[in-house]
This record gives C-alpha cells, sequence and structure tokens, in this order.
C-alpha cells in the first residue's frame, strides 16, 4: 500500500488520519509484516489487505486501502 503521496506504507511509520489523529503502523496486511506483540492471525479473516493502525489513545484502526486522509509524519527508519 501507498501513501496519496506514492511513498510506500511500512511498518512503524507515524501516521495521521482522520483529522488528527496519531498512530503507529504496527500491520501490513499485503507484505504480512507485523509487530511481534500484534496478534496477527486474529485478524486475517476480516483484514484482507491494507494496514493496521495503533492510535496513540491505544486503539485499532484498520485502512483496507490508500486514502488521502492517511498522512505520513516520520518514517520507521527516522525514529531514534
Amino acid at each position: 500500500m501507498d501513501y496519496a503521496a506514492g511513498e510506500k506504507v511500512e511498518l512503524g511509520d507515524v501516521v495521521t488520519f482522520a483529522g488528527g489523529l496519531e498512530g503507529i503502523i504496527i500491520c501490513c496486511f499485503d507484505t504480512k509484516e507485523y509487530f511481534p506483540d500484534f496478534e496477527y492471525e486474529s485478524f486475517t479473516d476480516v483484514c484482507k489487505s491494507g494496514v493496521m493502525i495503533r492510535t496513540y489513545g491505544g486503539g485499532l484502526v484498520h485502512y483496507s486501502y490508500p486514502d488521502y486522509d492517511l498522512i505520513l509524519l516520520s518514517k520507521a527508519d527516522s525514529k531514534s
């Protein structure tokens, strides 16, 4: 999956969406990459593609396709 600007969405990216919510990409269903603490198998029946975002409030949000609303704040490899 890519952001609207064309850059690839990657595990660990920090994003903003839905008018100001922020979170981190914890699973990429298309590539089957996910954080070790994410229960991937629990979601595969309903989430076939896209990404799972863990919001800083703790909730999970699934984006199944690219949306102009999903905006990259920082790439996974740029965090310290």
